[in-house]
């Protein structure tokens, strides 16, 4: 799932393959059902041509993509670890802006043209 959201492409949910049921566990299906609905809400901006892929963030261990137009602007971010996400600052054009962690709703901390993810 990590590769198909850091590159916005969404995920083929097969659970029956000719008889063999491949089940997802609870946790898979709630990070699939967050995705989903991100994908929902801003599908415009994912079917765009504006992908960044593989922005720097600060961290070796966190990968970033980014897709905006003139008014959104989204940054998925994956890594093979916990809690990575929480230890980087994402940089910012416009610190006047409101920005938020579409994961759980929280709005975010700017500082210095910094989105502050420590704040999560």
């Amino acid at each position: 799932m990590a590769y198909s959201w850091i590159n916005g492409q969404g995920k083929l949910v097969w659970e029956n393959i000719f008889g063999h049921m491949n089940i997802w566990n609870a946790k898979d299906r709630q990070i699939l059902r967050k995705i989903n609905t991100i994908y929902q809400q801003f599908g415009y901006l994912y079917t765009s041509d504006s992908w960044k892929p593989y922005l720097p963030s600060g961290n070796e261990q966190a990968h970033t993509s980014s897709w905006q137009n003139n008014e959104v602007s989204i940054w998925n971010i994956v890594s093979d670890k916990e809690d990575v996400a929480s230890k980087i600052d994402l940089l910012v054009d416009d610190d006047k802006l409101q920005y938020y962690e579409l994961w759980t709703g929280k709005k975010l901390n700017v500082s210095a043209h910094k989105v502050n993810l420590r704040s999560i």
